[in-house]
């Protein structure tokens, strides 16, 4: 019989693919000699935003105990969300430049005065530039640089200071006080892709910048809400004149108008636009609303408002990149689209109307699977207002056709009104392992609490208003896959006072923050 560890070191690798660092680490480092050199080999991955502390501090510990693991760390992720800040006590600890593998960092929420000492050569995201003073110092040996949110001025400076920046990727860029007169900008050579996701300034601002940046060959360039941007022949001179070796061009500007949009898409379908470098668009109008964009569709989420816009062209994978789509059904009838979105991995449903016809439901499961592929959706958004009692047919027709389902959210819907689906409990039980809400989950009576747990015996994270402390053991004893709970109680210090003395009753380990989140480790094994 050939036992575990007689099995090759490509067998242990091909598995150790599928754990996380913290579970490699908790359960093969320091085994033997043979698993330790097995984790130095593999390229790790470290994402602190869903630990608790005191996993935390027992990661930072492993690091410090065996420095030759941080040689396999090669990405990093940090954040100061929680109580405890993250990026702080581990900058406390280490400098960036002890991770020699260390090909990106990514930093939410960084203090201004955090002393980052980043690695030269580092990709590195965080939120906002203006969030810490020491990004400011870095940036000559940043190469990558991803940014939530910046100011226009903010774009100017890091073009200036980032001389061996490559790739910058920027969330919303707002308009600044300074006008392009008073601003100063050098040409920055090295830069070769940059991507705006919600560009706010105007064209003078956008000329301004990329005709310092001569040698990019990848722009991506989304704005909602500003016209200027619809414009062909300026976006030609442009590239003919500053932007020579752009090969690859991607853009989305919409507006609440429809004023000259059509003649403006003519313009996009020129011998310059489709001969020359190949680069197709699209418009579409839905009475209210109007969009031109490349094609495929650069945005990976896609959201209609009410009523479905109708493109100019029929084209084939338009969609292809876009993995959220989020729909708002104003009548039975909103269906009506020619698009098909292949991709959709989260998918939210908006309903502002109630259900009159029973037959409605097979009528829009039938039209929504004519234009996307629920096989694929693993996340379901259910919004409505009116507690319709056709949302868990809706739900059930949905859950047949979509076996990766894993998380739903439910937002002002009654739960009982769900549970009384019973072949739509069944696939709750089977498949659902994430419930989300905006709301807190409470129970009025214990066989709701039981029912609860018999439905959703699998999840492993969810919202929870403690009103009565019997129900709430009762759910840990139950619920045995919980990892997360977040909680609401009146009162936390009473609360803290008595579940650390309730605690001992569960095989299980409980960290809780004083924001009221409750982290739960596995059961231990039974004696």
């Amino acid at each position: 019989m050939t036992t575990f560890e007689a099995l090759p070191n490509e067998i242990f690798v091909e598995c150790l693919e599928y754990l996380t660092t913290w579970e490699i680490f908790h359960g093969f480092n320091q085994l033997n000699t043979r698993f330790q050199t097995l984790i130095q080999s593999i390229p790790l991955h470290l994402n602190f935003q869903k630990i608790p502390k005191e996993k935390f501090l027992q990661i930072c510990h492993i690091l410090r105990s065996n420095p030759n693991l941080k040689s396999s760390i090669h990405t990093l992720q940090l954040l100061n969300r929680n109580l405890y800040k993250q990026i702080d006590f581990f900058l406390s600890w280490f400098s960036f430049d002890e991770f020699s593998q260390l090909k990106r960092i990514a930093l939410i929420d960084i203090d201004q005065n955090s002393d980052l000492r980043i690695k030269s050569l580092t990709p590195f995201k965080c939120k906002s530039f203006n969030s810490c003073q020491s990004l400011v110092d870095q940036l000559p040996t940043i190469t990558h640089l991803t940014l939530t949110e910046c100011f226009f001025n903010d774009l100017c400076l890091i073009l200036n200071d980032a001389i061996q920046l490559k790739y910058l990727n920027l969330g919303s860029i707002s308009k600044s006080n300074q006008t392009t007169n008073s601003l100063i900008l050098k040409s920055n050579l090295q830069l070769k892709r940059i991507i705006m996701k919600n560009f706010e300034c105007n064209f003078d601002d956008l000329e301004f910048v990329l005709s310092q940046t001569p040698n990019i060959d990848s722009l991506t360039i989304i704005s909602k809400t500003n016209s200027q941007l619809i414009n062909a022949p300026r976006w030609q001179y442009l590239i003919q004149n500053s932007l020579t070796k752009l090969v690859k061009s991607q853009f989305s500007f919409s507006m609440r108008s429809r004023l000259f949009i059509l003649e403006n898409f003519q313009q996009f379908q020129t011998t310059f636009w489709l001969d020359e470098h190949q680069w197709q668009t699209d418009y579409g109008y839905n009475g209210s609303y109007s969009i031109i964009h490349t094609i495929p569709f650069v945005s990976n989420e896609y959201v209609f408002e009410a009523r479905p816009i109708r493109y100019q062209l029929n084209k084939t994978n338009k969609f292809q990149q876009t993995e959220k789509l989020d729909l708002t059904f104003e009548s039975p009838n909103a269906i009506r689209w020619r698009d098909y979105f292949d991709n959709i991995k989260s998918l939210t449903l908006r309903f502002i109307y109630k259900n009159q016809n029973e037959s409605i439901v097979d009528k829009f499961i039938l039209d929504l699977s004519s234009i996307m592929n629920l096989s694929n959706v693993e996340h379901l958004n259910i919004f409505t207002d009116t507690n319709d009692e056709y949302i868990p047919m809706i739900c059930f027709e949905i859950f047949k056709r979509s076996s990766r389902l894993s998380s739903i959210n439910f937002n002002s819907i009654d739960l009982n009104c769900l549970f009384e689906h019973k072949p739509l409990c069944n696939y709750f039980n089977e498949m659902i392992v994430n419930l989300e809400s905006q709301n807190y989950y409470s129970f009025e009576t214990f066989s709701q609490v039981e029912l609860f747990c018999r439905i959703f015996s699998n999840i492993e994270q969810f919202k929870y208003k403690l009103t009565n402390r019997e129900y709430f053991v009762y759910l840990l004893n139950e619920l045995t896959h919980l990892s997360i709970v977040d909680l609401w109680v009146d009162d936390f210090e009473t609360f803290l006072s008595w579940f650390n003395q309730e605690k001992y009753q569960f095989n299980r380990i409980f960290h809780i923050e004083k924001n009221c989140r409750l982290w739960i480790e596995s059961v231990f094994p039974s004696m």
